[in-house]
């Protein structure tokens, strides 16, 4: 953005906002740079949240404007930092029923891969849209692609209106929502459970120290 902004021969400004909640937190407004970066600061407060600790299993509830996986796959990429290696996350989305509103027939053809699966292959994926394949790799998450084989770093389990044939199909794992319990889950951080209610719009990071598996 600010590189662009850097092209243009005239006075540029910005007028940059920040909401949380549905609600208008912060507007700044000046040069590019200035303004854009008092949004990030106040953005990261509002926005990230720090864990103390690692967890095995991330139950993620997708709030239903997602109304597909494309856009509900941010549960996973904004949770995955919080997950232990070999860990899970369950995106809990009864709402959503398609892989993608406008993209779903090339992910049905694709599946869901880690980034080198991808990158190790390009004849493999020639003229398949590389966005198309960015968001598969983040739904997908973390791993690696070595003499064949595909090692992703955690499991990612839908518990949605897709059913079980399509979800193994594509490479993700299944879970049949009406068997999840909500009650079930909050308050469970010591036992390496993690509850988030509405998962998609705060990023979830560990913290930079003390981090116990």
């Amino acid at each position: 953005m600010e590189e662009a902004a850097a092209q243009v021969p005239l006075p540029v400004h910005a007028v940059s906002m920040v909401v949380h909640n549905g609600k208008l937190a912060h507007v700044s407004v000046g040069g590019v740079t200035e303004s854009w970066h008092a949004a990030a600061e106040q953005s990261q407060r509002l926005h990230v949240v720090r864990k103390p600790r690692l967890y095995q299993r991330v139950l993620a509830c997708a709030p239903k404007m997602y109304d597909d996986l494309w856009t509900g796959g941010k549960c996973m990429y904004k949770c995955e930092a919080v997950v232990a290696d070999g860990g899970e996350i369950i995106i809990y989305a009864p709402h959503i029923n398609s892989l993608s509103i406008t993209h779903g027939r090339v992910l049905e053809q694709i599946g869901y891969h880690v980034t080198g699966y991808y990158l190790q292959q390009p004849e493999r994926f020639k003229g398949i849209s590389r966005a198309v394949m960015a968001v598969s790799s983040y739904i997908k998450g973390t791993g690696e692609y070595r003499d064949g084989v595909e090692r992703a770093r955690i499991r990612v389990t839908i518990a949605s209106g897709i059913n079980r044939e399509t979800c193994e199909r594509v490479g993700l794992g299944y879970a049949n929502p009406a068997r999840i319990n909500l009650r079930d889950w909050p308050n469970r951080e010591e036992e390496g459970l993690l509850f988030i209610e509405k998962a998609g719009e705060t990023l979830y990071l560990p913290q930079e120290k003390g981090i116990s598996p």
